[in-house]
């Protein structure tokens, strides 16, 4: 077998092979060094195919998924299909809890249905079932999320517990039926502290001085799925103390917190973040968490209520911290409320981390080191892929921080239109994915990613 991630990068997929050759299905044309890299990985003439009446897509889930690549998960997987469809149930989801998995998608295809884990932000095909079982398998994740059976031609939404664990269920009508997705909110019972997150020690104290201010703004930002909500709580449980008025506006809720009054956003009952917020306001809190900024009536209230006495949290989806103030100030925020609001900014990223058991050292291209400015005279590592990190070279992610101190430097640069990277002092993601990248933790590959 072809590694998965060497097969995954290049696009190729093995078709059928003999003693003396192998077939290899190829998504694009292949160049003569990648042909010869495959013949000395498998030890044998390769037969390349490059034709797109093939469902190169099709091909390579089902090669690859996860249950064809390891024999005992393929054993008990056949072993459940004949069962209840209960205990088909039971075991997708602890499967999918095994593999730390943060999303499980159930895609109703042609005559199948096809379940897939995203793994450390990859989505993964774990199987295929047939048609019956598939259907069997919605009307039981609708019964548990108390979604009319009946309800068939519109999105809908629900949610679940399981053991220690919610889900968030959304389904959405496609042209051959029914797709489900599961999202993972976390475990119900479980509260983090800011080591657990991957906070260095320096950035917790400068998270704790800030957060134990009386007013100002607070945002946490990154992309979709960064772990900002787990960041966000986390510093909730920390504030929640019973001492505190805390309310939440979130859309959704996410995690309940005995302390902490959460409303839900609701476009039905004409809830949003801003309609909601100035009710809020009459109800006495002293720290006040909007779930997203999404527009300029939302932000201009955050921020009016960061400058009239209360402590004010919520998230953005930019890239870094200083992104975050321009995305205020494209929603049409002035330049003195931000300056004159903002404490904080949090910016992460999810990185994943190499496979222990098999990363491989080798020597980077000595241009590829140039463009990135690295370290020419460290050791660098390659993932490779085995059965323990399921052929993905990858084993976990972490979090990656850049923390802005919004001081008085800061809030000046920001008035004077002039806040760059380089007129401040900040270790940036990029540099801590750097440092990741020559300490063997990471690859190349996830930095060329945020790059």
């Amino acid at each position: 077998m072809i590694d998965y991630s060497y097969a995954y990068e290049n696009k190729i997929v093995l078709l059928n092979e003999t003693t003396t050759y192998a077939d290899i299905l190829s998504k694009y044309e292949l160049d003569y060094d990648t042909i010869n890299n495959i013949k000395n990985l498998i030890k044998k003439d390769v037969n390349v195919i490059y034709d797109k009446k093939y469902n190169f897509e099709k091909y390579f889930e089902e090669y690859y998924s996860i249950v064809n690549v390891d024999s005992s998960i393929n054993n008990e997987f056949l072993s459940i299909l004949d069962k209840n469809i209960d205990i088909l149930f039971d075991y997708i989801i602890k499967k999918a809890h095994s593999f730390s998995s943060s999303d499980i998608h159930i895609i109703c295809e042609d005559n199948c249905f096809v379940i897939k884990f995203r793994i450390n932000s990859i989505l993964r095909t774990f199987s295929r079932i047939k048609e019956d079982k598939g259907q069997a398998l919605l009307r039981i994740i609708k019964l548990k999320s108390n979604i009319e059976l009946s309800k068939t031609l519109s999105p809908l939404e629900g949610r679940f517990d399981y053991e220690n664990l919610t889900y968030r269920v959304s389904i959405i009508p496609t042209v051959f039926g029914e797709k489900i997705t599961l999202r993972v909110l976390g475990n119900i019972k479980n509260i983090y502290t800011f080591a657990d997150i991957g906070l260095s020690d320096e950035d917790q104290a400068l998270l704790l001085r800030k957060i134990h201010k009386n007013s100002g703004f607070i945002i946490i930002t990154g992309s979709t799925g960064s772990g900002k909500s787990t960041t966000l709580f986390t510093i909730m449980h920390r504030l929640n103390d019973g001492t505190k008025n805390i309310i939440s506006i979130e859309d959704p809720v996410e995690y309940k917190i005995n302390g902490i009054t959460q409303i839900q956003v609701s476009q039905e009952k004409q809830i949003d973040f801003h309609n909601i917020l100035k009710f809020v306001l009459r109800q006495d809190p002293q720290i006040i968490n909007i779930g997203e900024i999404r527009d300029y009536d939302t932000a201009k209230m955050a921020i009016q209520s960061a400058n009239t006495g209360h402590l004010v949290f919520s998230t953005m989806h930019t890239n870094d911290s200083i992104s975050s103030i321009n995305r205020l100030k494209d929603l049409g925020i002035v330049d003195f409320d931000i300056a004159n609001s903002l404490n904080l900014i949090i910016s992460q990223r999810l990185i994943r981390t190499l496979c222990p058991y098999c990363k491989k050292e080798y020597v980077p291209n000595a241009d590829i080191l140039n463009h990135y400015k690295l370290d020419e005279n460290r050791t660098y590592f390659k993932k490779c892929g085995c059965n323990n990190c399921y052929h993905t070279g990858y084993d976990n992610q972490i979090a990656v921080f850049e923390i802005l101190e919004v001081d008085d430097n800061i809030k000046h640069l920001i008035q004077m239109n002039n806040l760059e990277e380089k007129n401040i002092k900040i270790i940036t993601i990029k540099d801590k994915i750097k440092n990741l990248v020559q300490n063997g933790i990471t690859t190349i590959e996830e930095l060329s990613k945020y790059m």
